[in-house]
């Protein structure tokens, strides 16, 4: 699996490609929530069409209503679970995880401890980001 998405950013590098962008969401994101629908709330209107695209992802406007919140720009103080798109941003209070590029590689990390915490379970195409 680790192989299939570094093969699939290799590609894409220098473009920022809508239906792969959801597909790699979906996939990460119905990797550790076990629900049919989950509800996100974005920072960055960038990744709008993103969410929308995204077979099992639904985008909500407020922080409240969402189950993982997506933050692109800067930290968000809630209590709610958070998931970034920065490697700077990894130091954010409540972040259960992130997938960001750090030298040309694109990574996904996903922490054990505060996935428990809010009762997430990393199915095991997933485990290998899990520390």
């Amino acid at each position: 699996m680790k192989y299939l998405v570094l093969f699939i950013f290799f590609i894409k590098l220098f473009s920022f490609d809508i239906d792969l962008s959801a597909k790699i969401f979906d996939t990460i994101f119905s990797g550790i929530v076990n629900q049919k629908k989950i509800d996100i709330y974005v920072d960055d209107k960038k990744y709008y069409p993103v969410i929308k695209k995204a077979n099992k992802l639904h985008l909500v406007k407020l922080k409240k209503d969402a189950t993982i919140i997506l933050i692109a720009k800067k930290c968000i103080y809630t209590k709610k679970p958070v998931f970034v798109l920065k490697k700077s941003l990894l130091k954010c209070p409540n972040v259960i995880g992130g997938f960001y590029w750090d030298f040309g590689e694109p990574l996904i990390i996903l922490y054990k401890l505060r996935l428990d915490l809010y009762g997430f379970k990393v199915k095991s195409y997933l485990k290998e980001y899990v520390e």
